[in-house]
């Protein structure tokens, strides 16, 4: 094998690495720290003002290591310091190299960070051996991910009367504005939507359809609960993130309704899986269970001292 590796360049590798992701997740069968609807959520999202004015200072954050012109493994960070290694598990050999690069890398744009944070599955112990002898201390919070395999259609509960559920058009800049509210009231910390013309450049992505992104709308207008379902655009597997609803409706059968609404397109269109990865409310852990999404572990982060 002869490998090699360069920089990232985002209109010529984009869409590569989105290809990359969709052939790996079918080899693990599962997501492996980061899929199609992750790697357009960071780009579109994350780095949304980047994305808006061209200048995208992430790029430089990104390498690819390629076999005869195939890409076997991309690093990448997310947010400065949180990095991510994706390998085709045939070319193990390499994750050594790529974890010093991304310790390199963020030691070169962001010299006042003092650690990275790299992600690992919790059963990956050729991984965590690894971030082990780089003296990584594992971090207190995790990630669960889940499966759901698409393959019958569901029973929906009736939406209750004054409630209705809308899909979120990119080109109305005020419902823009309010699922960006909606968001930022759920996870108020959160920069990744903090205006309407984020929620709008989710139409660039390729993975983004409005037909598969939901709203649910109360009697008096508000916004309540909304929800992206990124379609793969390689395989019939979608990734559902975020899955946002006003606390206040956690309890009640608006989760379900709106969930069992996105899955019940799915299914429609061919679609034969959908996963998510995140930590969610136990109310909203119930909702999920109710439709039979399987765990299928959870991801680890480890601290690395640079």
């Amino acid at each position: 094998m002869a490998i090699s590796k360069r920089n990232f360049e985002c209109e010529r590798d984009f869409e590569r690495v989105n290809r990359f992701l969709s052939d790996t997740y079918i080899l693990n069968q599962r997501v492996y720290n980061w899929d199609n609807g992750r790697w357009s959520f960071n780009r579109f999202c994350i780095h949304n003002n980047e994305e808006a004015t061209g200048n995208r200072l992430w790029e430089s954050g990104v390498q690819i290591w390629e076999d005869d012109g195939v890409i076997v493994g991309v690093c990448h960070y997310e947010e400065p310091g949180d990095y991510f290694l994706q390998i085709h598990p045939k070319y193990r050999e390499i994750e050594e190299e790529m974890l010093t690069w991304a310790m390199k890398n963020c030691r070169e744009l962001y010299p006042d960070i003092e650690i990275i944070n790299v992600s690992s599955n919790f059963d990956d112990e050729k991984r965590k051996s690894l971030l082990l002898k780089y003296n990584g201390i594992k971090d207190e919070f995790v990630d669960d991910h889940r499966k759901l395999t698409i393959s019958k259609k569901f029973e929906l509960p009736n939406i209750p009367e004054g409630y209705k559920i809308i899909n979120i058009d990119t080109s109305n800049m005020d419902m823009c504005k309010k699922v960006a509210e909606l968001y930022t009231r759920i996870w108020p910390t959160s920069i990744y939507m903090p205006n309407g013309e984020t929620v709008m450049s989710f139409v660039n992505s390729p993975a983004f359809n409005s037909e598969l992104s939901f709203l649910v709308v109360n009697e008096k207008d508000e916004y309540v609960a909304f929800y992206v379902l990124w379609s793969d655009s390689y395989n019939k597997h979608a990734h559902l993130y975020p899955f946002s609803i006003d606390p206040k409706y956690r309890g009640s059968v608006i989760p379900k309704v709106i969930l069992g609404v996105g899955i019940h397109t799915l299914y429609n269109r061919g679609f034969e899986s959908l996963t998510l990865s995140a930590w969610y409310s136990e109310e909203e852990e119930v909702v999920f269970e109710s439709f039979g999404f399987e765990n299928t572990g959870y991801g680890e982060t480890y601290k690395l001292k640079l």
